[in-house]
């Protein structure tokens, strides 16, 4: 009698119901049907925005690797890689099945346009790898805050912002102003253009290195580096606990 009550309750496990999709997500505090082993561990997102007046761009608060290309382009085209991670030979089944359910949003706010990533289940971001391939026109403003992950910004012409927790930052741009920060990281610039306007490097743990039009500015006795100038654009770069290098020079306008 047991054994014909467990090869019944075996039977209706196996069964799925008939009316089930697939690409539903799964009710809350479940884990998906899928099996992570049949599904991919990596997927990857396009999509493109029309800028329609926005003054800037901002993605905050992500844990991912950025990068942010200028370009003669009117939109915005992003690329978003996500990779569910493995522990040993385990994965995580919840995680897997998120990323190839995920969509990128653009959120149009008073600030600007800002840029998620939205997952129909809530996941564990250890378990999450991802990286941001943004191209932008060269004049937007940038606003770029990352909790965990590294920042690369090349061209961007209209003034840039960065902060990240954890991981380094870098840019490679035509000219100043710029202002960037690390508490726990290095913190480098090569400006080829010296027409900037207010240039301010520090880290609370780290090193400061500024170079424009190829001459050298040493940093202060407290390693800081703060020049005031004349141009019309701004930087504010951040790190928590990473470098931060900035390179600003041929490429862009």
């Amino acid at each position: 009698m047991i054994f014909e009550l467990v090869l019944l309750l075996a039977s209706a496990a196996d069964a799925a119901p008939a009316d089930t999709d697939p690409a539903a997500p799964p009710p809350a505090g479940t884990v998906p049907v899928d099996d992570g082993e049949q599904l991919p561990l990596s997927n990857t997102l396009q999509a493109t925005f029309a800028l329609d007046g926005a003054s800037k761009l901002l993605l905050d608060e992500v844990t991912a690797d950025v990068e942010v290309v200028a370009s003669d382009r009117e939109d915005i085209s992003v690329t978003l890689e996500l990779e569910s991670q493995q522990l040993l030979i385990f994965s995580n089944r919840r995680t897997t099945w998120a990323i190839h359910h995920a969509e990128v949003v653009a959120e149009r706010t008073e600030e600007g346009l800002r840029l998620s990533v939205h997952f129909p289940v809530r996941i564990d971001e250890d378990w999450l790898s991802a990286t941001w391939h943004i191209e932008v026109p060269a004049s937007l403003p940038l606003d770029l805050e990352v909790t965990s992950g590294g920042i690369l910004v090349t061209g961007s012409s209209g003034g840039v912002r960065m902060d990240s927790t954890n991981g380094a930052l870098s840019a490679e741009l035509p000219h100043g102003p710029l202002n960037m920060h690390s508490v726990n990281g290095a913190a480098s610039a090569q400006i080829a253009d010296d027409s900037y306007s207010d240039i301010s490097l520090s880290t609370t743990s780290g090193v400061t290195r500024l170079t424009i039009d190829g001459e050298t500015v040493e940093p202060s006795s407290s390693g800081d580096i703060q020049l005031h100038g004349d141009g019309a654009y701004g930087y504010d770069l951040r790190t928590v606990n990473g470098s931060v290098v900035l390179v600003l020079g041929a490429g862009g306008d």
